[in-house]
């Protein structure tokens, strides 16, 4: 077996590339596939009980076909029988590992494999995770030699590298969809909330935080630092001392325009009390702003925001949670009762639940939760 150490340093490092920035995956296997002698490349997440895939990165194939494998072929491909008994690292051959009279009658070659020009495929596992799989395969069209032994010694050389790039990838992603849902979470907070370094820079501000500081407002974000109108130093030492804390005290603070028309509380909380710092691990403070003469959502304000309602949607809902009848609805509303169940509808796809029971059930919680000033 003749090794091409440059070919796989190039084929290592993609693939670790890709682990953090899923756009070079297609060069990794792109690397792969010359490594191989293949034309045609895949990487695969799939589940062997539904059974369901998704070729997410491909390489050397159309979007046809791609697209077919994913909706129907995959349940028929010999190799992900073989798969649901293999582990990760054991190479699989479709020549090698399903006798050749099978497969050349099977559906999948027939119909699949000499429709878009596949001869030939070996693949394994990258992670297995219940019955959820990733999956590394390479492909050699019609008139191409099947997979060698030495093609199989030199994907088991450069394995473990791909699969710890691959679990790399997997954990920087659920990391990037933890972080999504937190984000979204805070902007449906109507507490402004800023998360910033002792130094005053800030890491984030939700959506509420990013109202409160329009122009002219008593803080705002300047140099991505937060600041204030007034008593500027008093802020930097509050955010530094809550940021260093080591007793996970916090502290209020309040800032008043020099007009003194607006005035805001500001409350200033160690994030990592206690947590030992370093240059991957800042020491953060937690703010919490609150404004004086805030005035809380109304309920149909609050089914806009969370479920996307239109303002009629929203009092439709609100009356049906009270107690109130299509038609006494469509009374209140002057419209027709096939017109409050015309809305009802949308109501039902934006909210996901399925009976008016459940609506209620939706709403009521939203309205107890709210000052009673604000329900209607």
């Amino acid at each position: 077996m003749e090794v091409n150490s440059t070919a796989i340093n190039d084929l290592i490092s993609s693939f670790y590339e890709a682990a953090l920035d899923p756009t070079q995956w297609e060069t990794g296997l792109r690397h792969f596939a010359a490594l191989t002698n293949a034309v045609g490349a895949c990487l695969l997440f799939g589940d062997t009980q539904e059974p369901t895939a998704n070729i997410a990165f491909f390489l050397g194939h159309s979007p046809e076909s791609v697209k077919a494998y994913n909706d129907y072929y995959f349940a028929l491909d010999p190799l992900v029988e073989i798969a649901v008994q293999s582990s990760p690292g054991v190479w699989m051959n479709d020549w090698r590992d399903t006798p050749a009279e099978r497969l050349l009658k099977s559906e999948f070659y027939n119909d699949f494999m000499r429709r878009y020009d596949t001869n030939a495929a070996m693949a394994s596992l990258l992670l297995r995770s219940g019955s959820t799989v990733a999956s590394i395969s390479v492909q050699r069209p019609i008139g191409q030699e099947p997979f060698s032994k030495g093609d199989q010694a030199l994907a088991e050389l450069v394995f473990p590298h791909m699969q710890r790039a691959m679990r790399i990838y997997q954990r920087v992603h659920q990391i990037g969809i933890q972080s999504e849902a937190a984000n979204a979470a805070l902007d449906h907070l109507f507490a402004p909330i800023f998360i910033v370094e002792g130094s005053g820079k800030v890491l984030f501000a939700n959506r509420a935080a990013d109202k409160l500081c329009g122009v002219g407002g008593v803080i705002s974000i300047s140099n991505g630092k937060l600041c204030s109108r007034t008593r500027t130093l008093e802020l930097e030492s509050a955010l530094f001392a809550a940021a260093h804390a080591r007793g996970g005290r916090a502290r209020a603070l309040r800032l008043t325009a020099e007009a003194e028309t607006q005035s805001l509380d500001l409350v200033v909380m160690p994030m990592n009390a206690g947590v030992q710092v370093n240059q991957w691990r800042r020491p953060l403070a937690l703010v919490v702003a609150h404004r004086h003469g805030f005035s809380w959502p109304s309920l149909d304000q609050l089914l806009h925001e969370l479920y996307g309602l239109t303002s009629t949607e929203a009092r439709i809902a609100r009356l049906l949670a009270d107690g109130s009848k299509p038609a006494e609805v469509a009374d209140a509303l002057c419209v027709s009762v096939l017109t409050v169940k015309s809305h009802l509808k949308a109501i039902f796809l934006k909210t996901g639940v399925r009976r008016q029971a459940e609506l209620c059930k939706l709403v009521l919680p939203l309205g107890s939760a709210l000052p009673e000033h604000s329900v209607n």
